[in-house]
């Protein structure tokens, strides 16, 4: 397809002064910098619509997940945990340090 602003099945659009196609609901063109209040977002970024790129609309916020991959933690387990760990860092040092003496 080649970029002459003809969309097949769609007939031909005119582009405004930013290269946005815009079509008011008579079908007439529109070149303002103003959004169509007619026309719908949809979120998607592969093409050219009459909002800005950083557009949020009215249920933006209704989709919003507040910490929704925290999972909550036992304490017990937790320290647990944390005591094997400081195990395995503790034999390392040990091991580490006896090599060290022995080569010396």
């Amino acid at each position: 397809r080649r970029a002459t602003g003809f969309l097949p099945g769609r007939g031909a659009r005119r582009m405004g002064a930013d290269g946005i196609a815009r079509r008011r609901s008579n079908g007439a063109a529109s070149t303002s910098n103003e959004p169509d209040r007619a026309a719908s977002w949809d979120r998607v970024l592969y093409r050219k619509q009459a909002f800005p790129d950083n557009h949020t609309d009215d249920t933006f916020l209704s989709g919003l997940v507040l910490n929704g991959r925290i999972t909550p933690r036992v304490l017990s387990e937790v320290m647990l945990d944390a005591t094997t760990v400081s195990q395995q860092l503790a034999v390392v040092a040990l091991k580490s340090t006896a090599v060290a003496h022995l080569l010396s």
